[in-house]
């Protein structure tokens, strides 16, 4: 009986040996990394969640930047080992060096290092270089209605795309030509500084996106500027992939082709990309600070936020302490002397902001010599108006991409343009669109005119002062797109000073 007892355990042992070989042919290794979700892990390797989350044996979605998952393997994919060099791998899959950098675009020998995953070329399209979506070349003189001040078609010049619903009904339609309005500006203020541009402007309420994609037009285009329809984006992007084109994305935040196309740049930051860069900034800049978050039971909007934060401050060993808002008084006894204390309530809302600052302007106004600071989000520009002095007396902070900061001269000068040619105020919203579309063709523009298609090697490098939305461009992986992950501090400091905190 024991020899059989035996004999049954080293055939369970073996049979498990064998399934976890089987596994790991199945599977490959990847490293967390800053703002990736399993949901944005899914897509950029195109497997289901629920299929990692078995894979590895959890339930629970929350992952932090470090950690290593296994992924479905489906043969495209390897995790690059410890000592490998392209060399070896070229001839382990039966493909060129040239084919493997083709296909990731984000690879080098420079920066090839274990940990990294990248695309493995097929060998049947190891050496094709040339798939192309079909183009009709043929000359459109139907074209959609298009906005006053098109600029003329111009030799040497950088050709530019907006494919928009121009002609759309609604606030939607007023946001979209205040858009291409700035975006109108940044080229004049381009051409005085000796940059040519021809701009064609393609309405897809007037034509649908399968027509645009037949202009021979855009096919010519060194840049285009897409729409915010999911499957008109999906489709403007596979062309864009195809035809080896840039494509910016200036509104929608969720584009999960980014993961794939290697031409896309995604302008509005994912949140939890978003958040991770905040937490990266809020670590360097408050490092010795003690922190306290005020929690409002009612409100649950920026729990990801607060889980997050909270969990970075551990891993860095800066402490915390937390109060609810029926103990609102009690903060005083929270708060420490001869240090920084930060204030992090757990709510963007307005209402429970307006309850909690005057309980803090009490404290501040009992100890002139107290260190105490106020952190929130983005929509706190919104409330500027409302709690400027309190954000003033409160020596306040907030995390945004973008602010029009109307004491600077950048912005100033731009809003002062903008109203002289268009005899109009921008809309009340945030961002600005005016301002943003103003902002992408001053980023861009000096790119593709000096360095034309090698622009990707370049990004980030030439100076840019934006009059409200910041740049800085990452790839997402290394056969997929570019994040924008710029992140500053709006600060209103006590001797009424308004400055961006820029951690570059």
């Amino acid at each position: 009986m024991r020899l059989l007892r035996y004999l049954a355990t080293f055939v369970v042992a073996f049979l498990c040996i064998g399934t976890y070989a089987q596994d790991e042919k199945r599977s490959f290794t990847h490293t967390v990394e800053r703002g990736e979700t399993i949901f944005s892990i899914s897509k950029m390797y195109d497997v289901s969640e629920d299929d990692i989350l078995k894979l590895n044996g959890r339930t629970d979605r929350k992952i932090f930047a470090g950690e290593t998952l296994l992924i479905p393997n489906s043969g495209l994919f390897h995790t690059i080992a410890p000592g490998e060099t392209l060399y070896q791998l070229s001839k382990i899959y039966g493909v060129t060096v040239d084919d493997i950098c083709r296909k990731n675009p984000g690879l080098s020998a420079e920066n090839f290092k274990a940990g990294q995953v990248i695309v493995i070329p097929q060998k049947a399209q190891a050496s094709d270089a040339t798939d192309t979506v079909p183009v009709h070349e043929q000359s459109v003189t139907d074209d959609a209605a298009k906005p006053s001040g098109r600029v003329s078609r111009q030799p040497n010049a950088v050709d530019i795309a907006l494919v928009m619903p121009m002609t759309k009904s609604g606030g939607e339609k007023k946001r979209i030509v205040e858009f291409y309005e700035g975006m109108l500006v940044g080229i004049y203020d381009g051409k005085q500084r000796g940059v040519s541009v021809n701009l064609d402007v393609f309405d897809l309420n007037a034509k649908p996106i399968s027509a645009v994609l037949k202009d021979a037009r855009l096919k010519e285009a060194d840049l285009i500027i897409g729409p915010f329809d999911e499957n008109e984006i999906h489709k403007l992007s596979e062309f864009s992939k195809q035809q080896s084109i840039p494509l910016l994305i200036p509104f929608t935040s969720d584009v999960d082709d980014v993961f794939g196309n290697p031409n896309l740049f995604q302008i509005n930051t994912p949140q939890s990309y978003l958040y991770s860069d905040v937490y990266e900034c809020f670590v360097e800049k408050f490092k010795d600070a003690n922190v306290i978050f005020i929690n409002d039971s009612k409100s649950n909007d920026k729990k990801a936020f607060i889980d997050g934060l909270q969990h970075e401050l551990v891993k860095n060993g800066i402490k915390y302490g937390s109060v609810s808002k029926s103990e609102l008084q009690s903060v005083k006894s929270l708060i420490v002397e001869n240090r920084a204390n930060v204030i992090v309530p757990n709510t963007g809302d307005n209402i429970f902001l307006s309850e909690i600052m005057p309980v803090l302007q009490n404290i501040v106004r009992s100890d002139e010599m107290l260190q105490l600071h106020l952190f929130g989000y983005p929509e706190w520009q919104t409330y500027t108006h409302d709690y400027l002095s309190e954000f003033y007396e409160l020596d306040t902070y907030f995390f945004t991409s973008f602010y029009a900061n109307m004491l600077s001269k950048e912005s100033s000068l731009f809003a002062n343009k903008y109203q002289s040619w268009y005899k109009k105020e921008f809309m009340n919203t945030y961002p600005k669109y005016g301002m943003l579309g103003y902002d992408l063709i001053n980023y861009f523009l000096p790119y593709l005119w000096k360095y034309g298609d090698d622009f990707y090697e370049h990004l980030n490098t030439l100076p840019f002062t934006p009059v409200q939305t910041g740049f800085k461009f990452e790839r997402v992986n290394n056969w997929g797109g570019f994040l924008n992950r710029k992140v500053f501090f709006v600060h209103f400091s006590r001797d009424f000073g308004l400055s961006i905190v820029d951690f570059e």
